[in-house]
C-alpha cells in the first residue's frame, strides 16, 4: 500500500482547498475577536495589586 497523490486538475483543486481552509481559520479568529471585544466592557475590572 502506498500513498495517494492527486494528479492533473485535482492537484490545483486540492491546493485551493487548503488555502481556503487557512482563510476560513483567519476569518473565524478575527470575527471571534471582534465579537468578544464588544463584551469586554461588561466585565468588572479588578484593581491592580500594588
Amino acid at each position: 500500500m502506498g500513498d495517494l497523490y492527486p494528479t492533473g486538475a485535482l492537484r490545483i483543486i486540492s491546493g485551493i482547498e487548503a488555502l481556503n481552509g487557512l482563510v476560513m481559520v483567519g476569518w473565524t479568529a478575527s470575527l471571534t475577536y471582534l465579537y468578544i471585544e464588544k463584551f469586554w466592557h461588561l466585565a468588572p475590572r479588578r484593581p491592580r495589586d500594588k
